[in-house]
């Protein structure tokens, strides 16, 4: 399992955010990281 915490910066104030991922991958944060980044670089461009 992956637990993200984010902290994005929103235009009213910083906010956070919690995501849970789960994987088979070897918990390598470098390699799961960019997994996740590029899932939702496709995720964000289908919207």
């Amino acid at each position: 399992m992956i637990y993200l915490l984010e902290y994005p910066y929103l235009w009213n104030g910083t906010t956070h955010e919690v995501h849970f991922y789960l994987s088979s991958l070897p918990p390598n944060a470098q390699i799961n990281g960019r997994i996740i980044r590029q899932h939702w670089s496709i995720e964000n461009q289908e919207h």
